[in-house]
């Protein structure tokens, strides 16, 4: 590898680091949630609380009764593979997909449902197979949060179940006027990914000399 390509390594890997930490330092502020289970394992941030667990599609009994000092919670809306769009939240995938054993991602909520709503819980639902294990999970959002991450994983591999189902979103309560400013969570910046092509780019020229 000659001076030049060398320099620009160094400078990449540098660059590399320093988002990397700040992306890391972002979401360390964003308090997760987990759901630690046999068979599977769940998370949530930005969130608080404890997360709660069942089996089934997630349903409104289930909301009120696991969050009631909050109740009562209206069902806002769903996302799963039939549906992709929702007008007061969204959420993408990192990793994995619709029907996936694993999955990971970001959400996002948008600010014209904190206009109407006090509190969020963001819930979502896996196929159950032949065991007998939770197969919901529902978090409390941290109030006012307009983004987060999640992650689901499969961690037996036999006679498990489906994949990632679907994700919906509750509200409850109404605005206060004394809630928090919005928390917004940044997705993997773009600056990042192009200075790691850069770095694979340098090291594929390294790997051809």
């Amino acid at each position: 590898m000659n001076t030049g390509m060398l320099h620009i390594v160094k400078k990449t890997l540098g660059l590399s680091a320093l988002l990397l930490m700040g992306l890391q330092a972002s979401y360390s502020q964003a308090a997760l949630v987990v759901c630690d289970t046999t068979y599977r394992d769940a998370s949530l941030a930005s969130a608080e609380g404890a997360c709660k667990m069942g089996e089934g599609n997630t349903s409104l009994a289930d909301v009120n009764a696991d969050f009631a000092s909050l109740a009562p919670w209206t069902h806002v809306g769903g996302i799963d593979a039939g549906n992709a769009t929702d007008p007061l939240f969204s959420l993408s995938f990192l990793s994995g997909g619709f029907g996936q054993s694993s999955a990971s991602g970001t959400w996002a909520i948008s600010s014209s449902f904190w206009a109407q709503y006090g509190s969020a819980v963001l819930s979502f639902h896996v196929g159950n197979g032949k065991i007998v294990a939770p197969d919901h999970f529902e978090f409390l959002v941290t109030p006012g949060a307009l983004s987060g991450a999640w992650s689901y994983t499969q961690t037996c591999t036999k006679g498990c179940g489906g994949g990632f189902s679907n994700m919906h979103l509750w509200g409850a309560g109404t605005p206060t006027g004394n809630e928090p400013p919005p928390v917004r969570v940044p997705e993997p910046s773009p600056v990042l990914l192009f200075a790691l092509g850069l770095l694979g780019l340098a090291y594929a020229r390294k790997k051809s000399a």
